[in-house]
């Protein structure tokens, strides 16, 4: 038998070892990567909670504290820095809430004012989607969109196409129950309904979605008890973050709800409940 040679053995080792280290590379790559995704999901999960803690806290605040959170003799809500700072009472991360608030300046003509101060509005100063009647709703939705068309799209040809489409072709009986609820409850059922609007874009409905809303204060008596109904709206930003080498927080992922929720009191009994309206994650 002929003797191996020393090179075919030293090559064959080369062969094996080049093997081996694609093999570790491979591997690396593939752990590497499920490592940096395990720190995406925890850190999205932290800013998602950090966000929850938000809503929380302002659903908190105006059960223990509806007193404050009522509009001033001019119409405008009332500033709420403690909900609007950044929040850092949790680790890793922290959280605010804020609200963004559009209305017509009184002492300059057609003069729209945007304000981002507030930690959470009274959805009655909102440009209400049920109000088509309402000069001040078209004008404040003309000016945020720049565009009297498609504002009178959102306000009124799609409540009456809409309207038209249930009722049409329905005996008279049927016609008139469905005009009582529309009368009452309004065409819009949801705020989301905006993209079924003709010529609304997905852009277009960011902007609208803060300052729009089909929720309403609402008072009634039930057995000699004054029942009064408020909706209440924010978004709620959480951020998770790190420390850098400069021992300052870094953000490495970013989570929003934009929420409403009924607050329902009664003044004989002096109770409160809550229900949540509205939630939608970013």
């Amino acid at each position: 038998m002929r003797p191996v040679s020393r090179g075919s053995i030293l090559i064959l080792a080369l062969w094996t070892l080049m093997v081996l280290g694609f093999l570790a590379l491979a591997v690396g790559g593939h752990v590497s990567a499920n490592i940096r995704m395990a720190r995406y999901l925890q850190d999205d999960a932290t800013a998602y909670s950090q966000a929850r803690s938000g809503v929380a806290l302002a659903v908190s605040e105006v059960l223990h504290h509806p007193e404050k959170f009522v509009l001033s003799e001019s119409g405008i809500p009332q500033d709420w820095p403690d909900l609007f700072k950044d929040n850092a009472s949790l680790p890793g991360g922290s959280f605010s809430v804020s609200s963004t608030y559009a209305y017509l300046n009184t002492n300059e003509e057609d003069m729209l004012v945007i304000v981002t101060n507030f930690g959470l509005v009274p959805e009655r100063v909102k440009i209400n989607l049920d109000d088509q009647g309402m000069a001040g709703s078209s004008q404040r939705l003309a000016m945020v969109l720049g565009d009297v068309q498609l504002a009178t799209a959102i306000l009124t040809d799609y409540p009456s196409n809409k309207y038209d489409d249930v009722v049409g072709g329905a005996p008279e009986s049927e016609f008139a129950v469905a005009q009582k609820w529309w009368s009452r409850y309004g065409p819009y059922e949801a705020v989301p309904e905006l993209l079924a609007v003709k010529g609304v874009t997905g852009e277009q409905f960011d902007t609208l979605e803060p300052l729009v809303s089909i929720w309403e204060l609402q008072r009634w008596w039930l057995d000699d008890q004054r029942i009064t109904w408020e909706s209440f709206g924010g978004i709620a930003e959480g951020r998770a973050w790190v420390t850098g080498p400069e021992g300052l927080p870094t953000t490495v992922a970013t989570r929003r709800i934009s929420f409403v929720f009924g607050f329902c009191s009664n003044s004989v009994t002096q109770t409160s409940t809550n229900m949540m309206l509205y939630w939608r994650e970013h």
